[in-house]
């Protein structure tokens, strides 16, 4: 199913946003799914997701025209308040089948049915935008890798942190320096934050020296007014 989504991906329209998951349902089967959302003209749309569909033996087809509210709310359940998380990510140099065997392999053993593997893929519009246009540099990248640690109780945090530290070193090969900000957590350190904004982290070091010099906006993944520009 992975490598299906890795080739179905190379040449879906820009119209339809993607992602992968690994995750255990509420009834206890752990699944690999296939979110997409087709944004735009409903009979391309379905034929854009024929093949998705007809792929394999789906344990269900959710697909179906809704709002984009309704899209964003269907992993709420997931999400639950009052867990213990974990969180590491990298966009990917590479999606060989090292790396799909890698995520199976420790989806297989993960130590909470909360924890979950997720792939995004990124393409189109987003694509064809120069990396120093905006802070987000990243243009090339074609998946965004997270390895999502969640347990309900910090009785569990020791094997949590054992298997997603291994799962993680195990995915380094396949990894690049970069990362989508939003995904660090606040322990990572400077040279994370330096990854996530690549070529781009030096002027925004003098944008903040020159808007925000005494550190008023601090929180989250942070760049400093007192760091020096690389």
């Amino acid at each position: 199913m992975l490598r299906f989504f890795r080739e179905y991906g190379a040449s879906c329209p820009d119209e339809l946003g993607l992602m992968a998951a690994m995750l255990t349902l509420p009834d206890g089967n752990t699944v690999v799914g296939i979110a997409g959302c087709y944004s735009g003209d409903l009979d391309a749309g379905e034929a854009a997701l024929r093949p998705l569909r007809s792929f394999g033996s789906p344990v269900a087809d959710l697909f179906r025209t809704m709002p984009y509210t309704e899209v964003k709310k269907m992993l709420d359940w997931w999400a639950a308040p009052q867990q213990q998380h974990y969180w590491k990510s990298s966009f990917m140099r590479e999606m060989d089948d090292a790396a799909l065997d890698a995520m199976v392999h420790f989806v297989n053993r993960k130590p909470s049915p909360a924890c979950a593997v997720v792939l995004e893929f990124m393409h189109g519009a987003m694509q064809r935008v120069a990396a120093d246009a905006t802070a987000f540099a990243h243009r090339g990248a074609r998946h965004s890798f997270l390895m999502l640690g969640q347990w309900a109780s910090q009785a569990q945090t020791e094997n949590g942190l054992c298997w997603a530290r291994e799962f993680w070193e195990a995915m380094r090969p396949c990894l690049g320096a970069g990362v989508y900000v939003n995904y660090l957590s606040e322990a990572e350190g400077e040279e994370r934050i330096r990854g996530a904004y690549g070529v781009n982290y030096g002027r925004l070091v003098k944008l903040k020296k020159k808007y925000d010099p005494t550190n008023f906006f601090h929180i989250n993944q942070n760049i400093g007014a007192s760091k020096v520009a690389a």
